[in-house]
């Protein structure tokens, strides 16, 4: 959501795309002490909070989706880089979303 607009999700959508705006600006201030600023922005996420969108447990799609596993991978990817080095974006769907 805070790569693409989705239907009916504009609010939530814009909320994701001020993340990545105020990422980068804590990039331009931070960068020259050492702090490194990472956005881990995933698709869908079988968690509690996808059922407040209409789904159940018992839904494929849902069963579908990242494992929270998965997404913290992906934290200790851009937490494992060299000290020179940073990741500013990671981008993960799942398999049943378009890119």
């Amino acid at each position: 959501a805070g790569l693409k607009g989705l239907p009916h999700e504009a609010v939530y959508c814009a909320s994701k795309f001020a993340q990545v705006g105020f990422a980068q600006a804590l990039d331009h201030e931070l960068r020259e002490k050492g702090i490194r600023v990472s956005v881990v922005a995933p698709g869908g996420v079988h968690t509690e909070f996808a059922f407040g969108t209409g789904r159940t447990p018992e839904d494929s799609r849902l069963k579908a989706f990242l494992r929270p596993e998965e997404v913290a991978e992906a934290v200790v990817f851009a937490l494992a880089q060299p000290p020179h080095a940073r990741v500013f974006l990671v981008g993960m769907r799942p398999m049943v979303e378009p890119l």
